[in-house]
């Protein structure tokens, strides 16, 4: 098993409430000089719901049940079909309950995002400079990156935008 001391301990800590301190880009920067080729690969086709080889196996089911059980409980309050049994984790099942009952769609993302980071922290408490801490390390700062392009005045005025559009085109009707 490969091990990257110098680049994960180089690497700065990423905390889910302060200001990301490296992108995804500079991030690979930094892993082009410390990992192989087919890591490298891995990291720059990393996708969060990613089930490859050195991704942390908690991590690809936690993230796999959360959307499945999220999916069931949407079905379930629009009277569909359920595509997915129930989840039997009271952790998942509570952290659905949380962004369903959010007052809105950002909260509810926010909750999901902020869910996921923290489960990231609590699987890789136990690693120590091996390849999935520098997986979940990536994966956190896609998080990051995903909670950061959330901005409450620009949406604000992109669904005014929006509206007035279909204002106009019912208008037009």
């Amino acid at each position: 098993m490969a091990y990257y001391y110098y680049l994960i301990s180089s690497l700065p800590s990423i905390k889910f409430d302060y200001p990301l301190p490296i992108s995804y880009a500079q991030f690979l920067n930094q892993c082009e000089k410390e990992v192989s080729d087919s890591i490298l690969i891995k990291l720059k086709h990393l996708t969060l719901g990613a089930n490859d080889d050195g991704i942390p196996l908690e991590w690809s089911v936690f993230y796999s049940n959360l959307y499945n059980e999220l999916n069931y409980q949407r079905a379930l309050k629009l009277n569909r079909p359920q595509l997915y049994k129930k989840q039997d984790s009271l952790e998942i099942v509570t952290i659905v309950n949380q962004v369903l009952s959010a007052k809105n769609p950002l909260d509810a993302e926010i909750i999901l995002l902020k869910s996921q980071f923290e489960f990231l922290d609590k699987i890789i408490s136990t690693h120590y400079f091996d390849l999935q801490v520098l997986m979940v390390y990536a994966i956190k700062i896609k998080l990051k990156e995903r909670y950061d392009l959330f901005n409450k005045e620009s949406g604000k005025k992109e669904f005014k935008n929006l509206f007035m559009k279909i204002n106009n085109i019912m208008q037009e009707l």
